[in-house]
């Protein structure tokens, strides 16, 4: 399953509802860390920065100024929004991943119900995007879906219908010939990543990137399920992968599935169990603190044996530092 993000989307904190702007920036965060990273799940539409600049929407700070009041300030500033969206609008990114080459060459076509853009100029490119996802699961297999604002409620699916004379690859004869096929739209990434596995991403992870990315998308569900917008950005500490196999966490042991929750929750900023400062000084209750971040610790297990998972929090977010047990008191 991957997802194609449309212009649309990219500009949405320029005007939808004041209630969804923080769920659209959190969004388009999540998004670029998925592609800046490496990641598959989704791409931007092709020439986004074009399309949205004949269209008068270019991603500079007066536009999303109109719509972004002071009041967001505390969450992110107009500055940093623009810089998130000019980034993806303006990568050029390999399409081939999700759309393999491809030709058609229709009678007719159409698509409904008819979808809106941030400009009436963007129906017929629309309509383009639709016809390239669909050749795209229609001939070469792909499960490719549509991020896109605004959608009408309810609006879960898009149709497209056409009547085909000739493609690339072959159609076999006879032909002209109809073809049909729903390609599902989605308004918030989150709901899109949702639809993944997380706990079996996890147990089938083969190496740091892997774990990373099951941790992104349990966290992410944790959040959806909270009415939270958006995660912890987070690192690794150098040990952080290593401590998970020396206590039995990594995927598919003993405790996998009780580590990867209790650390989806502290990405997630929910609370599974009670988070305590990390000491350095336990006698005079002094927090630990390094490069002006501070540590902290929460369960994992409280049986035989007790584990403890400790992170750091400051700077840019959150520094995952290791599993350990009740009685080593080490941060890494």
């Amino acid at each position: 399953m991957q997802i194609v993000v449309s212009c649309d989307y990219l500009v949405a904190p320029a005007f939808c509802e004041p209630s969804h702007i923080v769920d659209k920036v959190s969004d388009l965060v999540n998004i670029k860390r998925e592609i800046d990273g490496g990641g598959v799940r989704a791409t931007i539409e092709s020439n986004a920065l074009l399309k949205l600049s004949e269209i008068g929407y270019y991603p500079c700070s007066a536009l999303f100024k109109r719509n972004i009041s002071a009041s967001f300030a505390e969450l992110f500033s107009i500055k940093d929004v623009t810089k998130v969206v000019y980034h993806l609008a303006s990568m050029t990114l390999d399409d081939d991943n999700f759309f393999p080459e491809c030709v058609a060459y229709w009678n007719r076509k159409e698509i409904a119900p008819d979808i809106k853009g941030c400009s009436h100029e963007r129906g017929e490119a629309i309509i383009d995007l639709v016809e390239s996802i669909f050749l795209a699961n229609h001939f070469h297999g792909k499960s490719l879906s549509i991020l896109h604002h605004p959608l009408e409620l309810g609006h879960k699916s898009v149709t497209f219908t056409g009547e085909l004379t000739n493609s690339i690859p072959e159609t076999p004869p006879p032909l002209p010939v109809t073809l049909e096929d729903n390609i599902s739209l989605f308004s918030d990434y989150s709901e899109f990543l949702s639809q993944f596995d997380a706990a079996a991403a996890y147990n089938a992870a083969k190496n740091s990137e892997e774990i990373k990315d099951a941790l992104i998308l349990g966290a992410v569900a944790l959040a959806r399920g909270c009415g939270k917008a958006g995660i912890e950005n987070f690192e690794f500490s150098n040990k952080f992968i290593e401590s998970l196999s020396l206590h039995q966490c990594a995927p598919t042991q003993r405790f996998s599935n009780t580590a990867f929750d209790v650390i989806c929750h502290v990405i997630a900023g929910v609370e599974k169990y009670p988070h305590k400062p990390f000491y350095s000084d336990l006698d005079k209750k002094i927090q630990k603190t390094r490069d002006g971040k501070l540590a902290w610790r929460t369960h994992v297990t409280t049986g035989n044996p007790a584990l403890r998972f400790m992170y750091w929090v400051g700077g840019d977010g959150l520094t995952l530092a290791n599993i350990g047990n009740k009685k080593d008191l080490e941060i890494l």
